[in-house]
Parts: C-alpha cells; sequence; structure tokens
C-alpha cells in the first residue's frame, strides 16, 4: 500500500471550517466500504494515498493541499465558517463546498486585483443594526437599484452593471 506524508493540520483545520463531527466525517471517508475507517487509521504521520483521495473527494482541495507542509491560514477573513457560529438554516456538505468554492474566487479575485492595481475599494457605506432599516434600504436602493425594464432578463443585466459599478461581485451558480 502506498503511503505519504501529510500534513495532518490541513484536513484538521477543514473538518473545523465545515464543522464536521468526527463521526460524520469518518462516515463520509468511509462511503462505499465494506469496513468503517478509523479515525487512527487516517490521522497518522503517513496516510495511505488511496484514504487522500477519499479526503479529498469530500474538500476537493488538490492532493497538493493536504501534502503541503506550511500551516493552515485560520483568519476569521478566510471563511465565513470560522467568522459565523450560527446560520438562519442548517447548511448541508454540499453547500458548504458551494459557499467555500465562491469564497476562494473571491480572494483569487482580490489577489489578481491587488497584482494588477486594480481599485476594488468599497463604494457603499458601512451599514450598522443599530440605524434604520427603511432608511438603509432606500439608501441602498438609491445606489444600486437600476430603472425598472418590463424584460426581466434585462433588468437582471442593469443590476449586475450597478453591483459592478459599486464594485461589488456578482457570481453565478
Amino acid at each position: 500500500m502506498n503511503t505519504t506524508p501529510y500534513n495532518i493540520a490541513r484536513i484538521e483545520q477543514l473538518i473545523h471550517q465545515f464543522r464536521l463531527e468526527k463521526e460524520e466525517f469518518l462516515d463520509l471517508v468511509s462511503e462505499g466500504l465494506k469496513n468503517k475507517l478509523e479515525w487512527e487509521e487516517i490521522f497518522k504521520p503517513e496516510i495511505q494515498l488511496n484514504y487522500l483521495k477519499r479526503i479529498d473527494k469530500i474538500f476537493n482541495k488538490g492532493l497538493s493541499y493536504y501534502l503541503d507542509a506550511n500551516p493552515p491560514i485560520q483568519s476569521q477573513e478566510a471563511s465565513i465558517f470560522f467568522r459565523k457560529e450560527k446560520f438562519v438554516t442548517d447548511l448541508n456538505l454540499a453547500s458548504k463546498k458551494i459557499v467555500t468554492q465562491f469564497e476562494e474566487l473571491k480572494l483569487s479575485l482580490s489577489g489578481l486585483a491587488k497584482m494588477s492595481d486594480l481599485k476594488m475599494d468599497r463604494a457603499l457605506p458601512i451599514y450598522t443594526t443599530a440605524e434604520d432599516a427603511l432608511t438603509v434600504a432606500k439608501e441602498v436602493r438609491k445606489t444600486l437599484f437600476p430603472k425598472f425594464r418590463k424584460d426581466s432578463k434585462k433588468f437582471l443585466e442593469a443590476l449586475i452593471n450597478k453591483f459592478a459599478e459599486a464594485n461589488i461581485l456578482v457570481f453565478e451558480f
């Protein structure tokens, strides 16, 4: 069996980021196997490559991510899952993966903007929950809402263009 050294901290960070319980993670890694994998089989100095591939099927980071010896970044800016404790709804793993995918895309775009000296400054003011919601809504609507068009496709295009003018990224999914 082929084994390789890997960065355990990176897998632990992903488990924490996606808020997976130990048993839930083991169930996902063991999916399709006759015998469920044990924690100790995965978390040791070297891992079997087929286990690492199973782990990557869960997180979609690419094998090189787990082999990178550098410690993972765990700042609050790295993911919304580190910033918020509770969400209005329970997100399943697929939803969390989609959110993570868009966060990584946003980070890539921010990096490209920085390297190309493109200014991506915030155009809208920062509002707080202490402010009157109706007043804030009216102010934001004045800035972002395009003139209404009967054709919903043209309206959506105009709305996205208004967002772009305010340096708001729109990701299509």
